[in-house]
This record gives C-alpha cells, structure tokens and sequence, in this order.
C-alpha cells in the first residue's frame, strides 16, 4: 500500500474506490495471507530448532486469517452494497423514499472493532517475530515468511487508515446527503392516533 500513499482517495468516484477495495486489497490480503498460512506450515518442516516461534506464528497467522475473511466478508456482503444503494439514491432527482435514520454508524462501527481486532493480532505477531527479525539460523522460507507478514502488516494499516480517513467520512456524509432529501419518516401514514 506505500505505493499509494501519494494518492488523494478524496478525488477518486466511490465506484472506483469500491474496485480498489474488492480486485486490489480484498484479493492481495486473502492470497497473502493463505500464502503465509502454507509457508509457516512448510517452514516448520525445514526449521525444526525454531519450531515453538512457527508454531505460535502459525496459530496467530490463521486466526488473522480467519479475522481477516470476517472483515471482507462484512465489507462486500454489507458495506459495499449499502454503498452502491446510496450512490444510487444519490443519483436520482428531488425526494427520495428512504428511511430518515442513519445506518452507517453501526456499520462502520462493526468494521473498524473487527479492524482493531486485526490490528491486535498483527501486534501480536510482532512481538512473536522480533518486529519481523529473524533469527540467524532461519532459512530462506522462514525469512519469506516474515517479510510476507510485514508486507501483509504494512497493507493492512494503510488500508484501514485509508476507510477511516476517506471511505467512513464519504460514506456517512453521502448518507446524511440521502436521508436529508428522504421524504419518509418510517411511520405508516394510514395510522391515526386514537
């Protein structure tokens, strides 16, 4: 991701952005992060004396696996389509039918807890791998497999600082944008009050 530190995210469509997340950081992040489950898993047989440091990395690499698919499945089951649906309202002349009530913030919230948890597993693995250091008698893969876990560590804090920064901000204004033009109050309007 330092190679998109240059990049204005505010000037990019959010369709174009939606692409960014899904066919660049959702595909990287999962492929990355299956390789260096398999790596772990292959350097244990050639690292034998290093075995207690790949057996805890093992174990912490797939739970953020497993934290990881959670995160991108909530953000391309959920996020992205209430995305799509708000550029779509967006789009359309005058009021709008919609819900006058924010439902972004519980979303949003959702997802930066699962960062969070992510971000707590990627510490962890810091701790475990000397800050990606390895020992002197690590072989080429263990040496892979630390500098995958870098790069997926380096990815994934830039891309949620990315969400936090320019998607959640646009996000919840395009939001305030739809329920401020929404002529619906989520009340039956055949109800009387008796």
């Amino acid at each position: 991701m330092s190679y998109y530190r240059h990049i204005d995210f505010h000037k990019i469509a959010e369709e174009e952005f939606i692409d960014f997340m899904v066919f660049k950081h959702h595909a990287f992040s999962r492929q990355l992060s299956d390789l260096i489950v398999r790596n772990i898993s292959s350097a244990r047989q050639s690292n034998p004396s290093l075995l207690p440091i790949l057996d805890k990395l093992l174990i912490l690499s797939a739970a953020l696996q497993s934290e990881l698919e959670l995160l991108i499945r909530q953000e391309e089951d959920c996020l992205i389509p209430f995305i799509s649906t708000m550029l779509e309202l967006k789009s359309q002349v005058g009021q709008i039918h919609f819900l006058k009530q924010s439902i972004s913030n519980s979303s949003v919230q959702k997802i930066q807890r699962e960062q969070i948890s992510i971000s707590n597993l990627l510490n962890a693995i810091r701790k475990v791998t000397s800050s990606f250091e390895p020992p002197e008698t690590a072989d080429e893969l263990f040496k892979l497999c630390y500098a995958e876990l870098r790069e997926l560590e380096a990815n994934l804090l830039q891309y949620f600082q990315t969400e936090n920064t320019f998607l959640f901000p646009k996000l919840q204004s395009l939001e305030a944008e739809i329920v401020s033009r929404s002529d619906y109050s989520g009340e039956d309007s055949n109800t009387s009050n008796e």
